[in-house]
């Protein structure tokens, strides 16, 4: 089967926790002996007989992907890879007077004005008449309804996830729904070296901004006496905030910046605690690496991180820098669950996860 994987526009430069995704679907695929090909702009549309779509997180770009695929009469399959970040994220200060402005528009109005510049920069790759319909979708809700109504499945993360797109958008899941869990491929993990004893330390890895919630964990390093190590580049947009990071940060934090896959995976097999202190993760693939290589995990409680990491895992209140500082000693005296691994090794193989796509395919 021709099977095409539409990526983000951005994808090259911003690989995220969908790429990552997106990939490990591309090489189960390919393993089955399906023939993988990858896209960014549907121009022109490929010649395929099934589609992924992912993340819609950005509504306006998976919207004007779906509208491609339908007009070609391609079907696809939706990986949401969705959780609604204004009702999970708190929203900052603003930090300038068009951060005041947007706190004090409607915000409809906001969002109207926001379908309108994506549709304009939009305009000269897919068309005039696309470019149109999405400035007068509405909302994005209205384009993810949209997208969800017409795809041919939907594969939430977790039964989590799918819950949530059901309540967010008034949906009622049936057959075309399936939970497709995200994994770690057990194989590259294998090959990461383990030092003989681990760093008494605490590394965190992601996109640097709010959503991330690293500021929690600087805060907490001030009641630490180990060594805290916090890697990853500005999320978009964030700017502000990594100064404000690097800023408020204590002698024992040392900001990173990005660093390369492997590096990272080095760090958690070295190091003795890992924090992800996200306000939401669904479920955050950097958490079920971190747990596979045995490191204590920490993260903030959230249902599809309580769902894939159960009792393999400190959950916090992100919001409590305290509870995030004794939560980071309590793992370091105590380590990690007794049977983390094996347990996280057996529930989050990437082959073993996607195994429901070669049911669904037998269905196109």
């Amino acid at each position: 089967m021709r099977i095409t994987l539409v990526l983000r526009p951005d994808a090259g430069a911003r690989p995220g926790g969908d790429i990552v995704q997106a990939e490990a679907i591309a090489t189960y695929l390919a393993e089955l002996g399906h023939q993988v090909s990858r896209d960014l702009d549907l121009a022109p549309c490929p010649a395929c007989d099934l589609a992924f779509l992912f993340n819609l997180t950005r509504p306006e770009q998976t919207w004007l992907q779906a509208q491609a695929l339908i007009r070609h009469r391609i079907p696809y399959a939706l990986v949401p890879v969705y959780w609604d970040l204004e009702q999970a994220v708190p929203r900052p200060p603003p930090e300038d007077f068009r951060g005041w402005l947007r706190g004090v528009l409607p915000p409809a109005l906001l969002e109207r004005r926001r379908l309108v510049r994506h549709a304009l920069d939009a305009a000269a790759a897919v068309g005039t008449g696309r470019a149109l319909r999405l400035a007068g979708a509405g909302s994005s809700q209205s384009l993810c309804r949209q997208v969800l109504a017409a795809a041919r499945w939907v594969l939430p993360n977790s039964e989590a996830e799918q819950s949530h797109l059901a309540e967010r958008f008034a949906l009622r899941p049936d057959q075309r729904w399936r939970v497709v869990r995200s994994g770690v491929w057990l194989d590259e993990l294998d090959q990461v070296p383990r030092p003989e004893t681990r760093r008494a330390a605490v590394f965190c890895a992601g996109a640097l901004g709010p959503r991330k919630n690293q500021r929690a964990l600087v805060r907490a390093a001030r009641r630490l006496a180990v060594p805290v190590f916090l890697a990853g580049a500005p999320g978009i947009g964030c700017e502000r905030y990594v100064r404000d990071l690097h800023s408020e940060a204590p002698a024992n934090l040392h900001v990173l910046g990005h660093l390369p896959r492997s590096e990272v995976l080095s760090r958690m097999a070295a190091t003795a605690v890992y924090v992800q202190p996200s306000f939401i993760e669904t479920p955050g693939l950097a958490l079920l690496e971190a747990a596979v290589l045995g490191c204590a995990v920490i993260a903030a409680d959230c249902a599809p991180v309580r769902e894939y990491l159960g009792g393999c895992a400190r959950l916090i209140d992100p919001t409590d820098p305290d509870a995030l500082a004794a939560a980071i000693g309590a793992s370091l005296a105590g380590g990690v669950p007794p049977g983390q691994i094996e347990a996280m090794r057996q529930s989050c193989d990437w082959r073993a996860a996607l195994e429901p796509l070669r049911h669904l395919l037998t269905e196109v």
